[in-house]
């Protein structure tokens, strides 16, 4: 039996759970998988699942241990503190036996704490068993039942059964702690309260409210109502009434208190008082005394039927049962006396209905307004037979007849109990779930529970939404990855495996490497919509990195090699360009010399070089990125072979290539961009510089020279690094196919030196002149921007002056100062020091061994713009010539300016004034200035001669609408002799246009005939020293002809 009952323990029966749960992962969980993915494939997942399971399951019962045990220990401690009753005056006197009973109980409350019912792993704690109190007059036997009933008190075989049942201070409250149930034996006192009617109330509620305190859910499972058997048939009415209305008032305190419904269990005790209940029941053994005798109420039936109506029936069916017993019961009797007690049994035991029916009313017949009572059973027992039975039937008949009473003998206690044991174990205690929970608790757990539910829900519902939407998501991504990579395959098949250009396959590697979780989505999270064990972005990811990088192997990689062929082909005459290609080309297939670096270097300078204008600098991003990919680790195997018979040409070419251009050429590709500042003229000319200066090419003025073409250049690039690269071109002759090296002679070294020097000055040399060939004036529009430029040009801080200054400090190595031939001296120690790495490649040269040349100094640069510098320097004791140029250009400014507001009629005055030579002037002054300032000036003398011109002729022009033409049109168009008409010109209009001092005569006279040359046939315009009026020979001619009809018609 106790091996049956450890397989039924909770925990025993939840362990077997785990271990299902755990053999379930075990052989099940591999073949779990979401969308391809098995995450419990692997042991260790499945080990460390199952570990978690049980560590949960472990941490659960843990947790419901000591949860159990705090409880418990609140209790104990709770009834440690109601312990120490209160003592009267008279109790005084025993307060060495208190002290005692306390020190036991002490001693008790330390054991009961450590204390736990059952076996190791069934054990329970004293919260966890059912609770019943018992409620009842003083005297009713309580105490008594419990005492003399079978139940079984797991610390009694240490304290004994009084010692146990004190605990709690027997003035107050009895605990009885059992196996099955905790017994609440309250004091007779609480019940009736009368006899300090305040302090047992207070004592009563109070002890209520400590059970609601420890035990909040369900304080207790039942209630169990002890009424004697001798209250009820010798007290009077009122007693008894009295004794029922305090009954009924527990049970109501109880309800409103604990806020919970419990079923109510009646005894009536001491039934053996009732005269022949011993007799009668004196042949039961030790097993039928323990059945249950009285009746319990079904639970189906209306909870409104009247309780006492319940009674009344089921009472006249035991009394019915007695009755049917009684004939067998006397045949087994002998004695005459015995008898006659058993036969009035049965009669004696049907007239307590009556009493028990009233009793009963005034205990559970409710009003509205209180709580109706859960009346389970009625109960007949006896603990132990003693004292005088009561003969109800004899002392009826005495007072009907006026005879004495005559009393039974008392019975001698026999300590028998009569259907008490079954009664508390198989009736009540296996009942105490039948107790409700407090309501305001279970409505506050109920609503706990909701709320625990409707968020499971909640969370089932977002749990499925997400993987709806994640699934959703996936499946979107996996057709758009198929979208994407449909027209790959195609867009592949219509490239022209001859292409070298790479812009053509920009959008299609643009395109793969931008898939859906390919090689641009890398870096990126796993997106959360699209995971909860659904996502397919690794697989597909994978794939997409994978084709991208088979792209730039088999298809940009190729056009990478052919553009390199390509540039060594076209470029067979630039040896400055064939040695870094070469050198590029090489790397792809040699592993000790290859250099990403240098290879990303040289194939992004060809594209900013050599790639359209409209690329767009995301596009030549995008390129970078591409190869910087394909260039993260050396592409091998490559796609082709490299082009050895390319590579053995371009060698040669190489090698018939002086050494010291090819020193240069790498000097300016690696240097080009050392970080020296350019030669901007918008800088250098001052903030006025856009104003009156441009670029004839069209370029910004921000655009100039580059660093390394300046004096900073010279001094603090090509003079500090030119043995740096020497000493790399040596490294480099794995290029060449070869890695020997000789020993340079001093006369070697120093042409070396000097050819290097010379095409660097040669070089410096061509920037500055086609800077300067470039530069201009802004042109004129119109006679008000001239004068506003020629005052900017022609003042102080002149930013044509600046221009001019700043470039012939560049140009005369003013920076260098006195140090320039040390400095000179110190690079040819340098290029000394590795010249004689590089004899085998001098020894390969025609010129290698030839006489030295001349020493080169930066004065093959300064005697060239030596014209330049003497213009914004001069002689000694002298004034810049500049400063003259400037000067007149300051005429020509005032001599416009004053022109800018002149009419018509001033302009032409001017203009046959001798202030108009001031034109001439300036192109004198451009005579014997030096480039640049030669071509300005011209410029602007041609300039301010036709603007000039240009305003006299829009006067001339007004002048001829405003007064000849009007009269012309008037009476002298369409007329005859003039034109072949009837009608003919008037004497006198003919006169007025043509005669002496007429509107033609007086016209040309006033306005042409200063700047008119009259030939002996034709007239011709004379501009010496004037500004040419610009009016055309048409126009003369018509002027002469009407000269010769005034000559004719109106001779003097």
């Amino acid at each position: 039996m106790k091996l049956f009952n450890f397989f039924k323990q909770r925990w025993f029966i939840s362990l077997l759970g785990v271990i299902a749960v755990g053999l379930l992962i075990w052989f099940l969980g591999p073949f779990l998988a979401f969308a391809g993915y098995e995450p419990l494939a692997p042991e260790n997942h499945r080990w460390g699942l199952i570990g978690i399971v049980a560590a949960y399951w472990l941490i659960v019962r843990i947790w419901s241990y000591f949860t159990a045990k705090n409880r418990n220990d609140q209790v104990l401690s709770a009834m440690s503190v109601s312990a120490g009753p209160t003592l009267s005056a008279d109790e005084m006197a025993s307060r060495d036996e208190l002290q005692a009973i306390k020190e036991r109980m002490e001693d008790a409350l330390k054991i009961l704490k450590k204390s736990q019912l059952g076996g190791h792993f069934g054990r329970q704690f004293l919260y966890q068993l059912p609770w019943y109190i018992i409620i009842g007059p003083p005297g009713s036997g309580k105490s008594t039942l419990l005492k003399n009933s079978d139940l079984k008190f797991p610390l009694s075989d240490r304290f004994g059964k009084d010692a146990i049942r004190g605990v709690g201070g027997t003035r107050n409250c009895d605990w009885w702690f059992t196996d099955e149930a905790v017994l609440l034996d309250t004091a007779g006192r609480y019940t009736t309260q009368d006899s300090h009617e305040k302090a047992d109330q207070l004592a009563w509620l109070g002890f209520l409210d400590l059970l609601k305190k420890h035990r909040s859910r369900r304080p207790i499972n039942g209630a169990i109502i002890a009424i004697s058997i001798a209250d009820l048939l010798e007290q009077s009415k009122a007693e008894q009434q009295a004794h029922a209305v305090s009954i009924r008032n527990r049970i109501q305190e109880l309800h409103e208190r604990f806020n919970i419904r419990f079923p109510v269990y009646l005894l009536f005790t001491k039934c053996d008082l009732l005269a022949g209940f011993i007799e009668y029941f004196d042949d039961l053994d030790h097993d039928k005394r323990g059945q249950v005798w009285g009746m319990t109420f079904s639970l189906e039936e209306n909870p409104k039927a009247n309780a006492v109506e319940q009674f009344t029936q089921e009472f006249s069916l035991l009394g019915k049962q007695l009755q049917n017993q009684l004939v067998d019961k006397l045949q087994r009797e002998q004695g005459g006396n015995r008898r006659n007690l058993i036969y009035t049994f049965p009669q004696q035991f049907s007239s307590l209905g009556e009493l028990a029916q009233s009793f009963l009313s005034e205990i559970f017949q409710t009003t509205r307004y209180e709580h109706a009572t859960l009346l389970r059973g009625i109960y007949f027992t006896s603990a132990t037979q003693e004292g005088s039975p009561i003969d109800r039937i004899m002392g009826s008949l005495a007072n009907s007849f006026g005879l004495d009473r005559q009393n039974l003998a008392t019975t001698a206690n026999q300590g028998k109990s009569f259907f008490i044991n079954r009664l508390l174990s198989d009736v009540i205690f296996a009942e105490h779930g039948l107790a409700g929970a407090n309501l305001k608790l279970e409505n506050k757990r109920a609503w706990l529970q909701r709320g625990a539910f409707i968020a499971i829900a909640a969370l089932s519902l977002l749990v499925a939404s997400v993987w709806l939407y994640s699934y959703t998501g996936n499946k979107a991504y996996i057709q758009e990855v198929a979208q994407e990579a449909k027209g790959l395959q195609q867009s592949v098949n219509q490239l022209n495996p001859d292409e070298t250009d790479p812009l053509p396959l920009l959008p299609l590697l643009d395109k793969v490497r931008n898939l859906p979780g390919g090689y641009s989505d890398q870096q990126e999270g796993t997106p959360w919509g699209l995971s909860f064990g659904l996502y397919q972005g690794e697989k597909l990811g994978d794939a997409s990195i994978a084709l991208y990088q088979k792209l730039l192997k088999d298809v940009f990689l190729p056009r990478l090699l052919s553009r390199l062929e390509q540039q060594l082909q076209n470029n067979s005459n630039n040896s400055d360009y064939l040695l870094e290609t070469l050198k590029v080309y090489l790397m792809f297939n040699d592993e000790k010399n290859y250099n990403r670096d240098a290879v990303t270097a040289w194939l992004t300078l060809d594209w900013t070089h050599n790639l359209p204008l409209d690329v767009t600098n995301e596009q030549r991003q995008a390129l970078t990125n591409h190869l910087n990919t394909l260039l993260a680790t050396r592409p091998v195997p490559l796609p082709r072979p490299l082009n050895q018979a390319l590579i053995s040409q371009t060698r040669d070419i190489l090698e018939n290539t002086p050494i010291a251009k090819r020193v240069y050429a790498r000097m300016k590709l690696e240097l080009a961009n050392s970080g020296i500042t350019d030669f901007a003229v918008s800088e250098k000319a001052g903030r006025d510089a856009p104003l009156v200066l441009a670029n004839k090419s069209g370029d910004p003025l921000t655009r100039g020279v580059p660093g390394f073409f300046t004096c900073a250049g010279y001094k603090d690039v090509f003079l500090k690094n030119n043995t740096q690269l020497i000493d790399q071109q040596v490294a480099d002759n794995w290029v060449l196919g070869t890695t020997e090296s000789v020993k340079l002679n001093d006369a070697e070294i120093k042409a070396l030196r000097e050819s290097v020097l010379k095409q660097y000055l040669n070089d410096y040399i061509k920037q500055w002149d086609d800077l300067l060939a470039d530069i201009q004036l802004k042109p004129f529009s119109s006679q008000t921007q001239m004068v506003e430029v020629l005052n900017i040009v022609a003042s102080e801080n002149s930013p044509l002056r600046l221009l001019l200054q700043a470039v012939g400090e560049e140009t005369s190595f003013a920076c260098l100062a006195e140090k320039n031939k040390d400095l000179l001296d110190k690079a040819s120690s340098k290029i000394t020091s590795a010249g004689n790495m590089l004899e085998k490649i001098i020894s390969s040269t025609p010129d290698a061994h030839s006489a030295a040349p001349p020493e080169i100094t930066t004065n093959l640069v300064t005697e060239h713009f030596k014209e330049l510098h003497e213009l914004i320097q001069g002689k000694p004791g002298g004034q810049p010539p500049l400063n003259q140029s400037l000067a007149v250009l300051n005429e020509l400014y005032v001599y416009l300016n004053s022109l800018l507001h002149a009419s018509g009629e001033e302009l032409a005055t001017e203009q046959r004034k001798e202030s108009l030579q001031i034109i001439d002037k300036v192109k004198l002054e451009g005579k014997r200035s030096p480039f640049p300032l030669k071509d300005m000036l011209d410029t602007i003398a041609a300039d301010s001669n036709d603007l000039v011109s240009g305003g006299v002729k829009k006067h001339y022009n007004n002048m001829w609408r405003s007064t000849v033409l009007p009269f012309c049109n008037k009476a002298i168009q369409g007329l005859y002799p003039m034109y072949k008409s009837p009608r003919e010109i008037t004497y006198e209009d003919f006169t007025a246009f043509f005669g002496p001092a007429g509107l033609m005569d007086d016209f040309f006279t006033k306005y042409l005939a200063a700047s008119v040359e009259k030939g002996e046939r034709n007239w011709t315009w004379n501009t010496r020293g004037a500004a040419d009026p610009a009016i055309s020979a048409a126009a003369l001619a018509q002027f002469q002809l009407a000269d010769t009809i005034k000559n004719i018609f109106f001779r003097m």
